[in-house]
């Protein structure tokens, strides 16, 4: 043994978490250096004892099974007056488009976008009947319409 492995050995023997008591000094008869990988045996967790004991308390749901019950709830609403009850994801696509029919740039270029990516423009093409609209001599989607 060179100079430097004594040292080393010295410094591990003397370290109070490197040194083994009672039943674990009979678990481990040779001895045992404390190292990456290696953490005290104190500290390790008992047989049959979980890391987390507590665990995730019953009852709690993850956000995407929160979210998806919001957006299942039932909702009432008055259409024609009439009353109907829908889903308020339902609800919540209807209210996007009255926006976009009423005006709003940002509900129109989201509705375009979900007719774009759900391939439902072929749906709406009836006719061979086109309709542009421009303010101002520029299409009012222009600045929306993504770059290709």
């Amino acid at each position: 043994m060179t100079q430097a492995e004594d040292k080393q050995d010295d410094n591990t023997k003397l370290h109070p978490s490197n040194q083994l008591t009672g039943k674990q000094a009979d678990r481990n008869s040779s001895s045992y250096a404390v190292g990456y990988r290696k953490p005290p045996v104190m500290t390790r967790f008992k047989k049959g004892q979980s890391g987390n004991p507590r665990g995730r308390p019953k009852g709690s749901h993850s956000p995407k099974a929160l979210l998806r019950a919001a957006l299942s709830a039932p909702v009432r609403v008055s259409e024609a007056g009439e009353i109907k009850t829908i889903a308020q994801r339902e609800a919540l696509f209807r209210a996007l488009v009255a926006r976009a029919v009423k005006g709003d740039n940002r509900a129109t270029a989201q509705v375009i976008d979900l007719i774009e990516r759900y391939g439902l423009s072929d749906d709406l093409n009836e006719g061979d009947m086109k309709i542009t609209v421009t303010i101002g001599g520029q299409e009012p989607m222009a600045p929306y319409k993504r770059r290709q």
